[in-house]
């Protein structure tokens, strides 16, 4: 199957360039993991072989994942409309900002994560400004680093595709993480979505 995706993304990018590589990167952050580890690799390897610019291939990379990023975060918003009270956003949007506030950043560098973090981001109407900044920065550094990797592993760049599943292995230690760091603060402080009763006694 890997080596399926494999074949694909090369013969896609191949062919039709830069565009695709857009694509692909637009889609990674808009909820469908499109193998951007891949996608960059390859890109690194054309870098090398000179049928790519480095700056051109990073500066698509990064406009199409910052595209997808804030499309997937206004997702989020018109689902928050949609589906939640204002003092349950208000309510999410506090708990990031004290106990996550950096996820924009730190969810933008690990994969899997990366293709999802936006939307609960908009869900709680995280700061749009400060959530562009983090995720710009995480999203130069992914494609930066994994160009660069492809560039100067040249034909070797497939090399290195089977160690990407540490990676997945620490995002999804994160998640796990975060789950019961947030099951245990609910617990502790009593936490939940839910309105909170009206406690008020009725007037006579």
């Amino acid at each position: 199957m890997l080596e399926f995706i494999i074949n694909f993304i090369i013969s896609l990018i191949s062919n039709l360039g830069y565009p695709i590589v857009f694509t692909l990167m637009f889609l990674d952050a808009l909820n469908v993991p499109a193998a951007s580890e891949i996608t960059l690799l390859f890109s690194g390897f054309l870098v090398y072989s000179g049928r790519f610019n480095f700056q051109t291939a990073l500066l698509i990379a990064v406009s199409a994942n910052l595209l997808g990023g804030i499309t997937n975060y206004f997702l989020g918003r018109l689902g928050q409309k949609l589906f939640l009270s204002k003092k349950k956003v208000e309510r999410g949007k506090k708990f990031i900002e004290e106990h996550f506030n950096y996820a924009p950043f730190l969810g933008n560098v690990l994969p899997f994560l990366r293709s999802f973090i936006a939307l609960p981001l908009g869900l709680v109407r995280y700061p749009l400004k400060r959530f562009v900044v983090q995720a710009v920065l995480a999203y130069f550094i992914w494609s930066f680093t994994f160009i660069n990797i492809g560039r100067f592993l040249a034909d070797k760049w497939e090399t290195v595709v089977p160690y990407l599943k540490i990676l997945d292995f620490v995002a999804l230690a994160v998640i796990i993480g975060v789950i019961i760091y947030v099951y245990k603060y609910k617990k502790a402080h009593r936490f939940q979505l839910e309105d909170e009763p009206n406690d008020k006694k009725p007037g006579y």
